[in-house]
């Protein structure tokens, strides 16, 4: 399910909302379109670039006639791929570009942040999601750290892909497609409750180092329980040494 967290850009979240009229109309309202095509049962067979081209030929050729593409292709990354840390980090730092950019997501999922004045809207695109950013709109694209998406990618001009990056940070301070996946799954229910000025994010990197802490913290209380533990039978042990030894005093006096 399609889903759109806004936040602001130190990373507080401010929205969320998994509707997807709401989710047409945030979006809208920034110059983003996002619309969902009908994949059905369709036979992409092995899922090469011309099956998959050929699958959606009635939908590419609608799309072709209104912005005369001059290239097309379909990337493709699962978990199991070598590269796949260095294909994310391709993406994963705020760019633009000179074309605008079209993608239709043809199976699994991957989230488009785009920086619009003070806000980050990012939006979890899931199979049969058709996004279209405009050309110099600031944004990035995560596809987690175990990939599994194929998308048809749209250009207008030949050279494809090109990203002018502008050199800011803020991408670091928002969470994760896998902090936003872990919330969706997670945390829907219970968020859907709150006020919005209630709404607190909690990413998957502060829960580990939370977590970190709180098992450092019962290793360091363990240590002391021990070393107290340890003194104390050292303690009864030297007691019952001088005891032991005073009695053995006396005895020998007797004996004398």
């Amino acid at each position: 399910m399609s889903k759109l967290f806004i936040f602001d850009e130190v990373g507080k979240l401010l929205q969320g909302t998994d509707d997807y009229g709401k989710i047409c109309d945030l979006l809208k309202s920034i110059g983003i379109s996002i619309e969902r095509w009908d994949v059905g049962n369709r036979n992409l067979g092995s899922g090469s670039q011309n099956e998959i081209m050929e699958a959606y030929k009635t939908e590419i050729e609608t799309l072709n006639s209104k912005f005369s593409f001059k290239s097309m292709d379909v990337v493709s990354l699962t978990p199991d791929n070598p590269k796949k840390d260095e294909f994310r980090n391709m993406f994963l730092s705020e760019h633009t570009h000179s074309d605008f950019e079209i993608r239709f997501f043809v199976d699994g999922c991957g989230t488009f942040y785009i920086h619009s004045d003070d806000k980050v809207y990012a939006v979890i695109c899931e199979k049969g999601d058709l996004i279209s950013i405009p050309a110099e709109t600031k944004h990035w694209f995560d596809m987690g750290t175990q990939p599994f998406f194929k998308a048809i990618r749209f250009f207008t001009i030949p050279e494809g892909w090109v990203g002018k990056f502008t050199g800011s940070d803020i991408s670091k301070r928002i969470p994760t497609h896998d902090d936003l996946i872990q919330f969706q799954m997670s945390s829907d229910e219970s968020q859907k409750e709150k006020p919005k000025e209630e709404i607190k994010f909690t990413s998957k990197k502060k829960f580990r180092k939370e977590k970190a802490k709180k098992k450092s913290d019962e290793g360091k209380n363990k240590k002391k329980r021990a070393e107290k533990k340890g003194k104390t039978k050292k303690d009864k042990m030297i007691k019952k040494t001088k005891k032991f030894t005073k009695k053995s005093k006396k005895s020998k006096g007797k004996k004398k």
